[in-house]
């Protein structure tokens, strides 16, 4: 038998055992990826729920690879310093979208829990190529009809969670749940009740995460090796600058095109064409492929985050040939109000930290 949680899909997934009511308060949110540990923890306040200490630390590539840990004890020695110096102890983790699968099914209509799992269970093997008894497997609920309830199945193969888990468990930390790493950016750029379908784009480091989010639950998720480094190194030995100053030259001219920038722009319109082409794919397969799917399901807007989203003339770019708005996340919004405060992250920080920022709004 594949493992399932034990409560309510909706907030959290793989929680194995429910949380004793004196856990019940803000936990630190933990990104883990192939270049770096991201920690954020938030604290409530007047001023709405705002970070209490928040920290990116690099890591070896050598250590993950394709959401495998290659080096468990290389990574968990990473957390135990993080863990010290805030003095973290529970977590929010989120698990890499490179290893999950993800579908939608519809289940007969049941309030009982345990019935849901039992329908989802059986019909496992038709969606995943993994034995049941080597997955774990979480669902969340897109919406609820007269017959029948439309869900979003999460599986996992057994043996990442377990090595997730094992890093966690040498650095002294204890994970209160587990989270697509899709899901929980959409925790933190989709507005609470919003009940529209968005696509979102996480320009990353080393790579590209792409999920449709429909009713606030992530409902397709795709990973495309496309990643900012490409362009840092493309400017960095173009221009003969820094990594730092190559991040500058990036959000300041990126792939806006005029006479004085014309050869970093050239430069840069390879990669950026490529991830177009992803994007414009991903996008006409959700809205097209499915003759049923309605209107309101549909992609209404695509939403940037990541820590290369802040790339000058990336929406414009992105957009060409797409009729739907692309503008960059808010990342904050669920979290607190600007005209109540301003986060100690300026805004392209901010961009990096939405994972995080959605685990620890949980």
């Amino acid at each position: 038998m594949s493992q399932h949680v034990q409560l309510p899909a909706q907030g959290g997934f793989l929680r194995f055992f429910p949380t004793p009511s004196f856990l019940n308060f803000s936990a630190t949110g933990v990104d883990i990826s192939e270049t770096s540990v991201k920690v954020l923890k938030l604290k409530e306040t007047r001023d709405g729920t705002i970070p209490e200490f928040f920290e990116e630390k690099r890591i070896a590539f050598d250590i993950i690879s394709q959401g495998d840990i290659r080096d468990v004890h290389a990574l968990a020695a990473v957390l135990t310093e993080l863990k010290k110096k805030y003095d973290m102890a529970f977590i929010r983790a989120s698990l890499p979208e490179e290893k999950v699968y993800l579908f939608q099914m519809s289940i007969p209509y049941a309030e009982n829990k345990e019935q849901l799992l039992h329908s989802i269970e059986f019909q496992l093997e038709e969606h995943v190529p993994i034995p049941p008894e080597d997955s774990v497997f979480d669902y969340d609920i897109i919406r609820k009809r007269e017959a029948d309830i439309e869900v979003s199945v999460t599986v996992f193969p057994k043996k990442v969670v377990e090595s997730y888990q094992e890093a966690f468990r040498l650095a002294g930390l204890t994970p209160i749940s587990f989270e697509l790493e899709g899901q929980a950016i959409a925790n933190a750029v989709i507005a609470r009740g919003d009940e529209k379908s968005y696509m979102i784009v996480d320009f990353g480091r080393s790579r590209t995460g792409i999920v449709i989010v429909k009713n606030g639950i992530a409902s397709f998720t795709s990973t495309v090796d496309i990643g900012g480094n490409a362009l840092t190194e493309v400017i960095m030995e173009h221009f003969h600058v820094d990594e730092a100053e190559a991040q500058r030259m990036k959000n300041k001219k990126g792939v806006i095109h005029s006479e004085d920038n014309k050869e970093l722009h050239d430069s840069l319109l390879k990669t950026i064409s490529a991830l177009r082409d992803e994007v414009n794919r991903h996008f006409l397969y959700w809205n097209t492929s499915d003759a049923n799917r309605k209107e309101e399901d549909k992609i209404s807007k695509i939403i940037l985050c990541g820590g290369n989203a802040s790339l000058a003339g990336l929406p414009e770019f992105l957009s060409l040939g797409i009729k739907v708005p692309v503008e960059r996340a808010d990342v904050w919004q669920n979290a607190f109000s600007y005209e109540n405060y301003i986060p100690p992250l300026n805004y392209e920080e901010g961009l990096s930290y939405a994972t995080t920022i959605g685990l620890a709004l949980m």
